[in-house]
């Protein structure tokens, strides 16, 4: 689908009481069309519900390495109430209290000491660091994925176009 697409969409949703508000050409938006007069004629969309949880989740799960065994997507222990993003702040913590970098205190407080900016330097680094780990850790997790809509006119219908456009989808 394309945006000019949304707002006719939105109209014949709302006229036949569905809720047009998810409609979104950024969503999966796929359209079918009568190939002989370009009309539109049906419709089906997905959405992304965002990314699965995992349940018995330890902070020694984190690793910034490239360990197959033991990544998310190869444990297979799905929850999907956990926060991800809670996880990994929870590992990043306990990371910063066993760091052996002291935090300065009085005079080597000061950002040009050599103290300082050391601890600077690692704060930046473990910034960083879970950055990567996050980013990595949402491209191992399997998405979920909602059928949020499916339509199709009147005097298409019982031609196979819902099907063909869910499948599509």
């Amino acid at each position: 689908g394309f945006p000019d697409d949304e707002i006719a969409i939105s109209l014949i949703m709302a006229q036949e009481l569905m809720n047009p508000l998810g409609i979104s050409h950024k969503n999966n938006l796929i359209i079918a069309e009568d190939i002989q007069t370009g009309k539109r004629v049906g419709w089906a969309q997905i959405r992304s519900l965002g990314s699965l949880g995992y349940a018995g989740v330890t902070t020694d799960r984190f690793e910034d390495d490239d360990d197959i065994e033991n990544n998310s997507l190869t444990r297979r222990d799905l929850q999907s109430t956990l926060s991800i993003e809670k996880d990994l702040d929870e590992a990043i913590w306990q990371e910063f209290e066993d760091d052996p970098t002291d935090f300065p205190n009085g005079l080597a407080s000061l950002p040009w000491t050599k103290e300082y900016q050391a601890a600077s330097q690692a704060a930046k680094d473990r910034l960083q660091r879970r950055e990567r780990m996050l980013e990595k850790e949402l491209a191992a997790r399997p998405k979920l994925w909602e059928l949020s809509s499916v339509y199709v006119m009147l005097e298409w219908r019982q031609q196979g176009i819902g099907s063909a456009l869910v499948s599509a989808v």
